[in-house]
């Protein structure tokens, strides 16, 4: 297996840059600075990375018809990790069949861009060389850890097939998998996780008759974080325009925030060692 790569960002594509800002600083609590202006090829994009995580979050906003155009719906997008060989790292993701989005290599720049098939997700792994330039445009020190208490513990992906997602992040990322388990009314979710974290990876499949409020299909689809009052921090997001969308279990209830496209999963903390418990998995938060 692959060295296990460690995501220190979570991008996300927006259709406006400032209302995103806004709502992730009243939402998550996340502080964004003054974007940036960046030309990738041919594409002029406006950046804005959070100081703090890991792993940490960016915000991009692109040109109309562009890879990064928002305007059918903010999103989230990728998920940036760290290595040695940009060039070789490109030919293994091009050799475990995840083709290239944005070849930085041939534009000579820090970063590139492939797409996993089964997810839908992009990777973007970022040369090594370019921490010091992070560290000093973006005021952010601690790009090499993996996680701290207060960042999403879980980050969720739908499939279409759970096997096929399982060993393409596994090849691609070098994580390690849960066996996967029957969830929801009669069964009709398969759930995996990875056995690292956090933040844990989390892959769900919906059978036909799952009952969810928003349509499954392969994607980046959320962030776990947990709330020690749960029903208050769910009025809390309706009151900041994130509405609530759905109660998988009176533990666990969904929101989503318009403005960055992202849908959290907010969980008890009382239902922590439920988790420990059931997968096996002790860093929770």
């Amino acid at each position: 297996m692959v060295e296990k790569r460690k995501i220190w960002q979570i991008g996300l594509v927006v259709a406006d840059m400032e209302a995103a800002r806004c709502e992730l600083r009243e939402v998550l609590g996340l502080e964004f600075p003054v974007p940036r202006s960046r030309r990738f090829g041919d594409y002029e994009i406006k950046v804005s990375i959070a100081p703090t995580g890991p792993p940490y979050f960016e915000l991009i906003e692109g040109e109309p018809g562009g890879p990064w155009d928002g305007r059918t719906g903010s999103r989230l997008d990728h998920l940036s990790y760290w290595v040695e060989n940009l060039r070789l790292e490109r030919e293994r993701l091009l050799a475990e069949g995840c083709p290239v989005f944005i070849d930085g290599a041939k534009l000579g720049l820090h970063a590139s861009y492939h797409v996993l098939p089964h997810t839908n997700v992009r990777v973007e792994p970022v040369t090594s060389s370019y921490k010091d330039q992070v560290r000093g445009s973006w005021g952010i020190d601690d790009v090499d850890s993996v996680w701290n208490p207060r960042a999403p513990w879980q980050l969720g992906f739908m499939v279409d097939e759970i096997e096929a997602a399982r060993d393409e992040f596994s090849r691609v990322l070098g994580v390690e998998w849960t066996p996967v388990k029957a969830r929801g009314k009669g069964g009709d979710l398969s759930v995996c996780m990875t056995t690292d974290g956090p933040p844990y990876l989390e892959l769900v499949h919906a059978g036909e008759d799952a009952d969810l409020a928003w349509r499954p299909s392969p994607r980046f689809d959320h962030l776990a974080y947990w709330a020690e009052d749960l029903m208050a921090e769910s009025s809390r997001l309706d009151r900041l325009g994130a509405p609530f969308v759905q109660e998988i279990r009176p533990e666990i209830r969904f929101h989503h925030a318009p403005k960055s496209g992202i849908r959290m999963e907010v969980m008890a903390g009382s239902y922590r060692d439920a988790v420990r418990l059931g997968w096996g998995v002790e860093d929770v938060g």
